[in-house]
Formats: C-alpha cells, sequence, structure tokens
C-alpha cells in the first residue's frame, strides 16, 4: 500500500486501485508531524505537533457515516512527538503489533504495543531510555531521526537497536526484551558522533536494507559529513570494536558486544558546504539520495571500499563519487518543485520520490548489471590491498548467462594470480576462458612453470568438456591434449624416484590416475599404452589396462614377469572382472598355466556362479589335462581340484558331455581308490565304453575292466578276466548275462568256469566241478569230462556218471516217441493228398461269381470244391490285393501272389477271419452305398 498526508491533515491509504481517506483530527494551529506504517502496511501511527499521537488500522471498515476510516486516539501516547519507529518485524500481525520502539523529539525512547481488536488500542506504552539523560546528548540535538530493531539469528531472543540523532548514532545490544536491553545501559551507551556543518542540522535518517529472508544486510545514514554506509555482521562473537574503520571515527572500547557494523565509509555530497540530503532510501547495490532540487542514485556494492589501496578508509575522492553516480535527475519540470522524501518498498523493490507537486516513481532495470565493473576496475588498482576480495565478488556479480562477463574476470584475476606467482590459481582462471590456447601454455614455458601448466591442461579439459556439445566433438583435440597430459604426468613421475619423494610420488601418482580414469575415452589406447611403458610405469601400466578393460595384458603381466609374478593376483583379475562372455577366451586361454600355480582358487573361478553358465566346461580341458595334484598342489592339500570340478559339474549341474564324463574317468582311473570308479561306471551313461576300458587296462583296474566288458556285451571277455583274477562268484554272473537264445555261449562260459575249477588242481577241483553242474543247466558231465586230470579215478564222480546215464535214456525214450507220432502225421497227410487228388465240382451256364454277381463263364474263374463258391480270376485277385498293406504286396513276385490268390476261398476260409478288423464299408463307397437306382 501507500500513504499518503495532505496540506488539509488528511491521510490517503492507496491499496491498488482503492483510495481510503482517513481525516486527523487536529486543533487550531497542529499539524501532522510524521506518520509510520510497518514494513507490511498493516499499522500506522501518525503523531502531531502537538503530542498527539494516532492509530490507524487500514484494515479496519471504515465509519457508517463518513467515508473516512477509523482513526483511533493513544492517549497514553500524548505528549510524545514521535519523531521514529523501530517496527517489530518478527511478531507482529496484521491485527497485532508485537512491542514497538518509538524515539521521539526529545530524545526519548518509548515502548508501545498497539492492537486494532482492544477498546484502547494502546496496550502499552512507557518510557525505557532518555538519551539526553543517559547519553549526556544535547537537548536541541536529541531528536530520535531513525531508529531500528533486528534480532540476532541465536536461540536465545536477541535484539540489536541502532538509533540515531543528528549527530550520534548509539548501537544497543541485548534482550529478551527492551525492557532487559536497555537496563544494562544505565551509563554512557557506545555512540558514534560525526559533527554538523555550520548551523545546519542534517535531517540524521537511518536506513536499513533487507534481503529477500528479511534479513538486515547494510545500512546509511545522513550526517553532517556526508552519507554513512556500511555492512551489519550478526554474529556470535566478542569483538573489541564497533566499527573496523578507524579512520573516520574514534570509538571508545566496550567489551561483551558483538561487531554488528563493519566496513564503513562516508559518502560526500554534492557540495560540502551548501546542500545536504533531504531524504535516502536503498537498495542492495545503491543510494538513493533526495535533495531538494534533485535526486541523485549512487552505487554502493556491499564491500566495496571508497577508497583506494593507499589511502585510509572512509575518505573519499570527488572523482569516486562521479564515477559511482549512475543517475540524476533535477526537478525543473515545474517552477516551484521542491524534493520533499524518497522511500522504498523492500517487498516489491519499488522506489518513489515525493515532491510538493507529487509522488514520481523510479523505474529500476537490473540494477546489478554494472556492478561486477566497479569491483574489477578495484580489483584492477595494483595499491589495492584486497584485490583477491574484489576480485571473488565481481566473479560472483557476474551475469551467469553472459559468459564474456565471467570470461573478462577470470582473465584478469589469472593475470594477477600469475604476476604475484601463484601459478596454479593462475592456471584455474586462465583455464576457463577463450584466451589463445598456445599463448597461455608458452607463458607458463617461459616461466619454467611445468607444474603449473600441467593443472592448466587439467582445467582446461575439463572446461572443455563442459563446452562440448556431444561426445564425440573435438574428439581429435580431446585426444592430443589427453596424451600432452599423459606426457607430463610420467615426467613428473620419473623426477620423483628417490626415497625422500615417495610421498609426493604416491599424490602424482593417485592424480594421474585419476586422470585416466575420467578421460579414458579420449585417450588412443595403444599411443597411451607405448607411452606409460617407455617410462618403465608398470603399475600405471597395469592399472590403465584395467580401465580399458585389456585384462588379457594384466593377466599376462602377472604371469611372465621376471620381478612381480603373481598367478594368484592373475586369478583375481579373472574372477573380480572377467565375469562376463565376453571375457570367456581369458579363462580359456590362461588356465592351462594358472592350474599349475594355484589349482584351488583357479576352479574356485570355474564353479563361480557367473562364468559358469556361459563357461564352456570343453575347452577347459587343456587345463585338466595339465593338471597333476601331486606336482601342482601346495604342501598339505591332497585334494584332487580337477576331480572337485568335474564332479560339481556332473552331479551339480547336470552335465552331460561325454568328453567331461570321459575327463572325470581318466582321473578316477589314477585315483587309489577303485570303489570311485566303480561307481561312475555304474551310475553314468554318457562315457565312452572303448575309451574307458583302455583306461582301465593301462591302470590295470581288473573290477573296472569287468565291469565295461560287461557292459559292452563282452561277456567272454568278462568271464577270462574275473577268472584272471580268480573271483568266480563275478564270473557265474557274466556267464548268466549272454541271451536265453545264445545256448551255446552261456555253455562256452559255464565250461570254462569248470574248466579254470578243475584245474586247480588235486580232487578238490575236480569235486568243486562237478559240484558247479548243479548250479547251471547249460553244461553236463560229458562237457567238462574231457578236461579232468588223467589220475582221477570213476569212483569220485560214480553217481554224476549214473545220473547222466539215466538223463541220456530219457531223452531216448522221449525221442523214440517224437518219431513215432511223426511217423504217425505222414501217414495221414498222405491219407488227405489222396482224397484231395479226387475232389471236383462243377460250374453251371447261369452261375455268377461272388464278388461282381456276373455270369462266371464269361471270364477265367476260380472254383472250391470244398464250399463251392465261384470267382471270376481278377475279381478274386482285386479283393485279396485290396485286403493287403501296399508294403506287403510290394514284396510279392507274380507267381507268389497268384499261389496266395489261389490258395483259400475269400469268404469262408481262415483268410476271412484274419481280415475280420476290416469295415465293409470305406470312405471311399460309403457314398455310392446310399445311391438311388432309378429303376427303383
Amino acid at each position: 500500500i501507500q500513504v499518503m498526508s495532505t496540506e488539509d491533515n488528511r491521510l490517503a491509504v492507496v491499496d491498488g486501485s482503492d483510495i481510503t481517506e482517513h481525516k486527523i483530527p487536529l486543533s487550531q494551529g497542529e499539524s501532522i508531524f510524521k506518520f509510520f506504517v510497518d514494513p507490511r502496511g498493516y499499522h500506522i501511527l501518525v503523531s502531531t505537533t502537538a503530542g498527539k499521537n494516532y492509530y490507524i488500522n487500514p484494515q479496519t471498515p471504515p465509519d457508517k457515516h463518513s467515508k473516512t476510516g477509523a482513526v483511533r486516539p493513544c492517549p497514553q501516547l500524548r505528549g510524545f512527538v514521535v519523531s521514529s519507529v523501530g517496527w517489530d518485524k518478527r511478531n507482529s500481525s496484521n491485527v497485532n503489533t508485537g512491542f514497538v520502539l518509538l524515539g521521539t523529539t526529545q530524545g526519548q525512547l518509548v515502548e508501545a504495543r498497539f492492537n486494532a481488536k482492544e477498546k484502547d488500542c494502546t496496550i502499552v506504552a512507557r518510557l525505557l531510555y532518555d538519551l539526553v539523560e543517559k547519553a549526556s546528548d544535547e537537548p536541541s540535538r536529541s531528536t530520535v531521526t531513525g531508529l531500528e530493531v533486528e534480532t540476532f539469528p541465536t536461540s536465545v531472543r536477541k535484539l540489536l537497536v541502532m538509533c540515531t540523532t543528528p549527530c550520534r548514532m548509539y548501537q544497543f545490544i541485548g534482550g529478551p526484551n527492551f525492557e532487559s536491553l536497555f537496563a544494562a545501559y544505565e551509563s554512557t551507551p557506545p555512540f558514534n558522533e560525526l559533527p554538523a556543518v555550520g548551523n545546519q542540522l542534517p535531517c540524521g535518517k537511518l536506513v536499513f536494507w533487507h534481503d529477500v529472508a528479511c534479513r538486515a544486510k547494510t545500512f546509511a545514514w545522513i550526517t553532517g559529513v556526508g552519507i554513512m554506509h556500511g555492512r551489519l555482521v550478526f554474529r556470535s562473537r566478542r569483538h573489541d570494536d564497533m566499527y573496523e574503520d578507524d579512520d573516520v571515527v574514534d570509538i571508545p572500547e566496550f567489551s561483551d558486544q558483538e561487531a554488528v557494523v563493519q566496513d564503513t565509509h562516508i559518502i560526500p555530497y554534492l557540495d560540502d558546504d551548501k546542500k545536504m540530503p533531504v531524504s535516502l532510501a536503498i537498495s542492495e547495490y545503491h543510494f538513493y539520495i533526495c535533495y531538494s532540487d534533485c535526486i541523485m542514485i549512487v552505487g554502493h556494492p556491499p564491500g566495496l571500499n571508497w577508497s583506494s589501496g593507499t589511502e585510509p578508509r572512509g575518505k573519499l575522492k570527488k572523482s569516486d563519487l562521479d564515477a559511482r553516480t549512475d543517475f540524476k535527475w533535477n526537478f525543473m519540470g515545474r517552477d516551484g518543485e521542491v524534493g520533499l522524501a524518497i522511500a522504498r518498498d523492500d517487498a516489491t523493490g519499488q522506489v518513489y520520490v515525493v515532491s510538493n507537486f507529487g509522488v514520481n516513481e523510479v523505474i529500476v532495470d537490473d540494477e546489478k548489471r554494472n556492478v561486477w565493473r566497479q569491483f574489477l576496475e578495484r580489483a584492477l588498482d595494483p595499491n589495492e590491498r584486497e584485490r583477491e576480495t574484489y576480485f571473488r565478488k565481481a566473479l560472483k556479480l557476474c551475469n551467469a548467462e553472459d559468459t564474456a562477463q565471467r570470461e573478462k574476470v577470470m582473465q584478469a584475476k589469472g593475470d594477477y594470480h600469475f604476476e604475484i606467482g601463484e601459478y596454479v590459481e593462475a592456471a584455474r582462471m586462465y583455464a576457463s576462458t577463450n584466451q589463445p590456447f598456445e599463448e597461455t601454455c608458452l607463458k607458463f614455458i617461459d616461466a619454467n612453470q611445468w607444474s603449473p601448466l600441467l593443472r592448466f591442461l587439467t582445467y582446461r579439459l575439463a572446461f572443455m568438456k563442459s563446452r562440448a556439445r556431444s561426445p564425440t566433438q573435438e574428439h581429435s583435440q580431446f585426444a592430443c591434449l589427453c596424451t600432452w597430459v599423459v606426457e607430463m604426468y610420467l615426467d613428473k613421475l620419473n623426477n620423483l624416484q628417490d626415497e625422500e619423494s615417495a610421498e609426493e610420488r604416491k599424490e602424482v601418482s593417485d592424480e594421474f590416475k585419476d586422470f585416466l580414469q575420467e578421460h579414458k575415452d579420449h585417450l588412443d589406447k595403444e599411443t597411451t599404452f607405448d607411452l606409460i611403458s617407455s617410462h618403465g610405469q608398470i603399475n600405471e601400466v597395469l592399472y590403465f589396462a584395467e580401465l580399458m578393460e585389456d585384462y588379457e595384458r594384466v593377466i599376462t603381466h602377472h604371469i611372465v614377469s621376471n620381478i612381480n609374478r603373481d598367478h594368484t593376483a592373475a586369478i583375481n583379475v579373472l574372477t573380480e572382472h572377467c565375469l562376463e562372455e565376453t571375457h570367456a577366451e581369458l579363462w580359456y586361454q590362461f588356465s592351462p598355466v594358472l592350474i599349475q600355480h594355484n589349482p584351488k582358487q583357479l576352479v574356485d573361478g570355474w564353479m563361480m556362479k557367473q562364468p559358469s553358465e556361459w563357461m564352456d566346461c570343453s575347452k577347459l580341458i587343456p587345463a585338466l589335462v595339465k593338471y597333476d595334484p601331486a606336482e601342482h598342489n601346495p604342501s598339505g592339500d591332497k585334494t584332487n581340484h580337477a576331480i572337485r570340478y568335474l564332479e560339481w559339474l556332473i552331479n551339480k549341474q547336470s552335465n552331460t558331455d561325454m568328453a567331461m564324463h570321459n575327463m572325470l574317468l581318466q582321473f578316477y582311473s589314477k585315483n587309489q581308490d577303485e570303489a570311485l570308479l566303480l561307481r561312475f561306471l555304474q551310475t553314468s551313461k554318457n562315457y565312452d565304453p572303448k575309451y574307458a576300458l583302455r583306461l582301465c587296462l593301462e591302470a590295470n583296474r581288473a573290477l573296472a575292466c569287468i565291469h565295461i566288458y560287461s557292459k559292452m556285451g563282452l561277456y567272454e571277455d568278462a568271464v577270462y578276466a574275473a577268472l584272471k583274477i580268480k573271483n568266480l562268484e563275478l564270473a557265474k554272473q557274466n556267464a548268466n548275462k549272454p541271451d536265453e537264445d545264445d545256448i551255446q555261449l552261456k555253455k562256452k562260459l559255464w565250461q570254462e568256469i569248470a574248466v579254470f575249477i578243475s584245474e586247480k588242481g588235486g580232487e578238490n577241483g575236480v569235486k568243486e566241478a562237478i559240484e558247479l553242474l548243479k548250479q547251471t543247466e547249460y553244461i553236463k558231465l560229458e562237457d567238462v569230462l574231457p578236461f579232468f586230470p588223467a589220475f582221477v579215478k570213476v569212483e569220485d564222480f560214480k553217481s554224476e556218471i549214473r545220473q547222466s546215464l539215466e538223463d541220456y535214456n530219457t531223452q531216448i525214450s522221449n525221442i523214440k516217441f517224437e518219431m513215432d507220432e511223426a511217423t504217425k502225421n505222414s501217414n495221414t497227410i498222405r491219407q488227405q493228398i489222396s482224397s484231395l487228388r479226387q475232389r471236383y465240382g462243377y460250374i453251371t451256364q447261369t452261375q455268377k461269381c461272388v464278388l461282381c454277381k456276373k455270369v462266371a463263364m464269361t471270364r477265367p474263374v476260380l472254383l472250391f470244391p470244398s464250399c463251392n463258391h465261384t470267382f471270376h480270376q481278377d475279381c478274386l485277385a482285386d479283393a485279396v490285393k485290396g485286403n493287403m498293406e501296399p508294403e506287403e504286396y510290394a514284396r510279392l513276385t507274380d507267381e507268389e501272389f497268384e499261389d496266395q490268390v489261389s490258395s483259400q476261398c475269400l469268404l469262408c476260409s481262415e483268410y476271412m477271419i484274419a481280415h475280420i478288423h476290416k469295415p465293409f464299408i470305406t470312405d471311399e463307397n460309403e457314398e455310392a452305398t446310399w445311391s438311388v437306382h432309378s429303376g427303383l
């Protein structure tokens, strides 16, 4: 809102397009002295020349009987002519002001509180401090011209009260309330006094600038010698001085106070002897100074000193003011126009100038656009003591979207650092500018500054990378620059080989590795390897190889290095980095070597989840063949890791590859425990029996050989092998395994067993052989009798001979009976043949073919006398052929087919019974069976 007073003692409140007038009730000769509006526009306090005070709340509806708003008197403040107000910015609301501090024309500080909803709007009004009495200020100069209240950013509430009179500035710090604050200043409070010029007292106005968070940052105070301004720094620390600028004013020391005001300076007026401002406003970067005949806008960037480094701070030249003046406007448009005041709205940034003719708005467009130049100009001053500070602030104030501004500042800052010998910082600045690259490099080379040059190159790379539009843009430049940096890092490492430089060398090596990791995509792989290798930096070669995923180079180094040979490290590279299928060949390539040095760790790697999912185990056979547990296992390790891997592969992974089964078979055949071999042969079906037999024969594994013979159907060899190791039970088992139809083979095998037993020697052998005859039916006594020793007596097996003769007698009787039966059958057959020769049949002229129902005598016919069925020869042939499968018909010759057709009747012989499953109606003739003849 905007609030203005008129000559007829009215107060106009403008809120957008709404205007509300408030009539102030005044006595004869009385006028409005001043009015005050809180920062948020909720409360208005009006003070008159007669010491009367009125409170207005713009939120209160106007009076029903007039167009004026509610103007409420404040009787508790009667007699106080209020000249300034310190509002409570933290605790006020739209109806309650909170505790505010009022300054009067008599130098009094009064605490008050207003509430629009109370009957008596003035809830509190009490005098807290008298500057004339406590500070010994002159009554004629004790008018409180400015009053500001700020809260410290602390957990316990602490207040700053800054109070000004025409010639003095007072600072009060304490809390948590005004009463406690002023109670601590019973003696003369600290103040800063600036003299008046002649008999003219300055208006003494005090203004603060607040940021968007409503925190006070800078202040300005109209004094007799100029505008005093500085920064406000709220800190929780002890400080001996209120101000840093001892050249401006000599302040007595006081303890237990925080340094709030810093970087103070005095800005001279246009004419120090005659003209002083009537009002003042302040923004973040400018003063808005109102004189009676003009307004001036003067730049005052916070933190920028007015004087140069060789002059005392706080003392200005006239040229400084001229250089800082951004705008000047004279009240010359209308005769008699006089400037009265200037004000700025902290919330919106709008600036208004008030004259006796009206209100004008100062349009401000990007007020900080040239502020960076002021800091840069001061930074470029060789006599300035705080050049680094000004460079930093100039860079901070540059427009983020205007790269030219930033580059200009950084170029100047780089020159400054180069000039004072801070080459690394200069390199950092130069890298972010468009200064010619060759020129900058030569500048460092001429100064023999190689380390800063290296820094410049790395910074330049980062800068180029941030500006590149795509990863492939300017790839050649990146590659050349990165290669140069690599060369410089390697030279630096070569110069740090002594023991005293070990720590520095490690730092440089770490930096180099970080550089390689960041810029690996811009480095040519082979060129970089050649560079690093030529300088003998083995660790860096390995690091770069891992970065480029050239694990073959890393593993090869670990295996063939004469200095740092480490097979365990090589296996670690495989198990940590080579887990994708793209690295499969590395496993196959290096496993034959690595298994000879650390078989356990390598096999553990084979069995890891990720490699095992894609690994072709058959390509590991060369490594398995190279492995010898006795030679390659470390002492104390008796595990056969090849068997461990193959068992895991077959049993856990369900591998059916015959090569892997054969490989496990090979290791089992060499193992001392033949039970493992037998169990594998009995359970596995995926090995090559011939290969297994050869392995077992070479390893002299008899039981395994017998099992393989049996599995291959070589029962004769199995029996011979079992007899060779004198294992009769195993020989008997294999003798019974041939097919039941192969009686001759079984007889031969049992006969071999019997011979083996009988040849053991002595009578016991013969007895055991004869006992064997009871265990099988395939051999008799006569089969083994020729193999008995000559000294054997018949009495020893007389009962067996008798039993054998009885069996033969029974067989002869059976054969004789069968011969008699055969003779009878042959006689019967001869009789039937003779009777058949005398059989015949008759065919009449009208007799028809059974199949086609046409007269039989028209074509060749077949007559079956036993049933008297007559067929055309071709009809019967077609019928028989239709009942035969095509394959069966194709196998018969013409003569065989004719014999089959004429052998038996189609309708009443066994032929019909054999084809009873054939349907009477087929799919082909089904439709014909449903046809209706026209003759019906």
